[in-house]
């Protein structure tokens, strides 16, 4: 299912897994992005977030937002030749 980050409909339910991806570059999102990951998750849900790093040092802003609110299980980085690092980390709510 898609999700608009800026509704404010409750949840229908809470899933067992949230797969995100190439959702962190714009700043202006962070706060909706951790709001809506927050209302879709309970104590089990799994949330696999991947990313290219576009601008790491904005970027960066979204991670320690995140922390507040969600562990870091696990983590992969991947550096094909010639791509962007790729991160990809497999979270769960505090």
């Amino acid at each position: 299912s898609e999700l608009d980050w800026e509704d404010d409909v409750p949840a229908l339910k809470q899933w067992d897994i949230i797969i995100t991806t190439d959702c962190t570059y714009n700043t202006l999102y962070y706060d909706a992005l951790i709001k809506v990951l927050k209302r879709e998750s309970n104590k089990d849900t799994k949330i696999i977030l991947a990313h290219k790093f576009r601008e790491p040092i904005t970027e960066s802003e979204f991670f320690v937002k995140i922390q507040a609110h969600f562990h870091l299980e696990r983590q992969m980085w991947y550096n094909a030749q010639g791509q962007s690092l790729t991160h990809i980390g497999l979270y769960s709510l505090k």
